[in-house]
């Protein structure tokens, strides 16, 4: 159940690219095709979308030999099937919460098509080339008392300086174990605990357990997953990145070019590229080198080599961010792309690169975004009359704000009344100052500014007096901080779906699934 929507420009480190896209799309249409709010968006991106029937064969091949027979593969096997396509880091246990939001939202997308008779299936592209091994081997879960716990995948990867690809990792021992200890006492740790055995072995890779988990949670029948590093996914990514590879020496110009243009509309760039950027990788002796323009050709390491040369290895390429959308919509008959907000800021860059490819945009619509709520911290959120924009001043802020709330209905009247008399005195002054000119105005406004602040410090000091000595509401000020805010970001952010399974159950993914409100433009508050 929707408890509220809070708009995505009043949350901490939201880009404007993506608030306006949401909030103000006439003033980001150039940079992209379809305006999500539109209606007609999706049938017309229909009407542009060619795909070959050979290649469609090709990449259900592809597809079945990573998922196996399933529904959504005998709909996107159809000659009008499409894709809702998501993707993220493969990060342990899926990582924060948002990535199963992600995946969530591309299921719902999907489902939604097909009732309306567009066959459709919900694919996951598993960002298992990716090599920042640092941002996928942890995750964070709460214990019994709300407080945020660490679990981490030790393991040798930065040995080679970081440049494996993270998704093909093998896991360690003992990740499980770790999850059963910082789980302990939560009510439905070991049901959680069995379904991640099931998925994380020691040895299974870190893109092969990601994928597991996600169809498990959400079900096989479902959701597809796309790894890329597999063989036969290869030689379909081989056909793009080879005519990609042709080009290389245009694509830094291209961006640089967008760039600029974003930068005069008031927005940032995401990634920024420089003269010898290629947007590509090369994949060699389980590394994963970046290809960049040099004074005789392209290197990439040790290895130097000209562009013939890049074009016969494509199926070693690995495309950058940038350039991982274009590839993902060359190879899938994508309908609907299921975005973040920081992708949304790098799509406004990577839409040049695919208008010079000629490669058809899709309809970009936002994730869910989603703060879980429940049944403590919805009597909580009540007792003390929160909004979310409250948690974001920081620990101290906030349980100010709470022993403000926890005075006596008499103290806080008469200290608001005190307040708004003193206020109001002072405003009769200043108007007679402002008649008597000279310098006297100066003078009563910094003489004013600093009675203003005593009493702001006065009002402050009462409420940190109420709050030390009501211990039940610093302790609630405390808990609802780690439960909404913790470490001072989202929730969403910070802890996986699955410390929320621990507590509430398996069958929550199920119900966040029905929960999510396709009306809500914004932060979800959701009750569970």
């Amino acid at each position: 159940m929707i408890e509220g929507c809070v708009p995505f420009s009043k949350l901490p480190g939201y880009t404007g690219l993506a608030a306006d896209f949401v909030e103000a799309f006439h003033r980001v249409a150039r940079f992209y095709s379809y305006d999500p709010a539109d209606p007609a968006a999706v049938q017309r991106r229909l009407e542009r979308l060619r795909f070959g029937a050979e290649y469609r064969r090709a990449l259900v091949e592809t597809l079945r030999g990573q998922n196996g027979p399933c529904p959504p593969l005998e709909r996107l096997a159809r000659s009008d099937g499409v894709a809702v396509l998501a993707g993220q880091q493969v990060g342990l246990f899926t990582g924060p919460a948002f990535t199963f939001y992600k995946a969530l939202t591309a299921v719902r997308i999907a489902d939604a098509l097909t009732q309306q008779g567009i066959p459709a299936a919900a694919v996951f592209w598993l960002a298992s080339e990716d090599h920042d091994y640092p941002e996928i081997n942890h995750c964070w879960v709460f214990d019994l008392n709300g407080a945020a716990v660490r679990i981490e995948a030790e393991s040798d990867a930065d040995a080679s300086g970081g440049r494996r690809p993270a998704g093909a990792i093998t896991l360690p021992d003992g990740l499980v174990e770790q999850f059963r200890r910082a789980a302990e006492g939560l009510p439905h740790q070991e049901e959680v605990a069995d379904l991640l055995s099931g998925c994380y072995m020691a040895g299974r890779s870190f893109a092969s357990a990601f994928g597991k988990l996600l169809r498990e949670l959400l079900g096989p029948d479902r959701l597809l997953t796309f790894d890329p590093l597999e063989c036969r996914a290869r030689e379909l990514l081989a056909q793009p990145l080879a005519a990609v590879a042709e080009k290389v020496g245009d694509l830094a110009r291209i961006v640089a070019a967008r760039n600029v243009e974003l930068a005069q509309a008031g927005y940032h760039q995401q990634v920024r590229v420089d003269d010898s950027s290629t947007l590509l990788f090369l994949l060699q002796q389980g590394e994963r080198l970046p290809v960049r323009l040099a004074e005789n050709g392209l290197e990439a390491g040790a290895t130097r080599f000209d562009r013939s040369e890049l074009v016969a290895r494509a199926k070693d390429l690995s495309p950058a961010a940038l350039l991982r959308p274009i590839v993902q919509d060359w190879i899938f008959p994508t309908a609907i792309c299921v975005v973040g907000p920081s992708e949304l800021a790098y799509l406004a860059q990577a839409s040049a690169v695919y208008d010079y490819f000629g490669v058809e945009k899709p309809v970009w619509r936002l994730r869910a975004s989603c703060t879980l709520l429940d049944p403590r911290a919805r009597r909580l959120w009540a007792r003390y009359r929160l909004r979310l924009e409250d948690f974001f001043g920081g620990r101290e802020a906030f349980r100010e704000l709470l022993a403000a709330r926890v005075l006596s209905p008499e103290i806080a009247a008469i200290t608001e009344r005190c307040s708004a008399e003193i206020r109001a005195a002072l405003e009769r002054m200043s108007a007679a100052v402002a008649e008597a000119g000279g310098t006297l105005p100066r003078s009563f406004a910094k003489s004013r500014s600093k009675i203003e602040y005593q009493l702001a410090k006065i009002a402050r000091g009462i409420a940190r007096e109420a709050l030390q000595r009501d211990q039940v509401a610093q302790r609630h000020a405390d808990w609802l901080l780690r439960q909404i805010y913790p470490n001072g970001t989202l929730q969403e952010r910070l802890y996986s779906i699955v410390a929320f399974l621990a507590r509430h159950g398996l069958g929550l993914a199920e119900r966040l699934l029905e929960a999510v409100s396709p009306e809500c433009k914004g932060h979800q508050l959701i009750a569970i």
